[in-house]
């Protein structure tokens, strides 16, 4: 009972996270420890569908299909993703209000937030060679050139068929902190499109070029998923290290996508030095709040002995 309401916090958590610009679900999984509970309970589900497909076409037995099915660690998932999903329902208007009113000190407590996690995954690297620093590298100049672009609009509207590959895509940041599948498909043009579409299926304008485009693309975004999250449970076990490496690139990129330091005139990313003393007072001390409580609350959870790792096998036994 204790587990899963812990477990049930933290998928509140996640989804406050995910609700954050910037920050991502992703990101407050690493800092739980859960990073790797998440990924395996979704491979375990890919297992089930898997079996199953192979059942549809007799290359497996029900005893199989049965025993995938239990091996999904239920109690976990339902408890995190159960309560995430409730807490978005829940609380997406109201962070939204509040970002609009206080778009600068939101950016504030979501870059103390990834500054602090970026600290966890360089930790855990457990080989440091040429190759993780190379990578390191490569992953950061790509994504902090990435965050840099902004999405353009178009007159005519994309094809059906390319939301499909747009779900494809946007399910990788699924799975990496510092991408939000929203700032996917701004990049690549289809996050007005797609929810034109979604208004339209919620109002009685519904046509059948918005009915396809929303199905192809959750349908390419479950697809996507699926192959992901296999890859990603490889990648996890074969080459953590590097791995790992890729992650705190990305992740230190991702600070530019929630540069909190604005010109209030132009609104526009600007030094910290060239922002008024009271507002930059004010964000560095939500920067430092923020940093030192996600470092309090990852130093507590492991010295109570409730996790040990964010990215491997580790064990949760409870030191009394």
């Amino acid at each position: 009972m204790k587990e899963l309401l812990r477990n049930g916090l933290w998928g509140a958590i996640m989804a406050l996270g995910e609700l954050l610009p910037g920050v991502g679900m992703q990101t407050v999984a690493i800092i739980a420890g859960l990073y790797d509970d998440v990924i395996a309970f979704l491979f375990q589900g890919t297992e089930f569908v898997k079996t199953l497909g192979l059942f549809i076409i007799a290359k497996a037995k029900k005893e199989e299909v049965s025993a995938a099915f239990f091996n999904i660690p239920w109690k976990f998932g339902l408890s995190v993703f159960g309560i995430l999903f409730l807490t978005i329902i829940a609380f997406s208007h109201a962070v939204g209000a509040v970002f609009e009113v206080y778009p600068t000190q939101i950016a504030a407590l979501s870059f103390g937030i990834i500054m602090a996690s970026i600290l966890i995954p360089y930790k855990e690297i457990t080989e440091k060679t040429w190759k993780e620093y190379l990578l390191f590298a490569v992953s950061f100049l790509c994504f902090f050139g990435l965050f840099s672009i902004q999405g353009s609009g178009t007159n005519a509207p994309p094809s059906a068929l390319t939301f499909f590959g747009g779900g494809l895509v946007a399910s990788l940041a699924a799975f990496f902190p510092g991408i939000s599948i929203s700032l996917a498909l701004l990049l690549m043009g289809l996050y007005e499109p797609l929810f034109a579409s979604i208004e339209q299926l919620t109002s009685r304008q519904a046509d059948s070029y918005s009915f396809l485009t929303v199905l192809l693309f959750l349908v390419g975004l479950a697809i996507g998923m699926l192959l992901c999250v296999r890859i990603l449970n490889y990648v996890l076990q074969k080459y953590k290290s590097l791995f790992l490496a890729f992650i705190v690139g990305l992740i230190l990129a991702s600070l530019r996508g929630v540069w909190p330091f604005i010109d209030q005139a132009t609104q526009q990313a600007i030094l910290p030095w060239n922002v008024p003393v009271s507002q930059l007072t004010q964000q560095i001390l939500l920067i430092t709040v923020a940093f030192i409580v996600v470092t309090l609350i990852r130093k507590y959870a492991e010295n109570k002995g409730t996790l040990a790792s964010s990215f491997g096998q580790k064990e949760r036994i409870v030191i009394t």
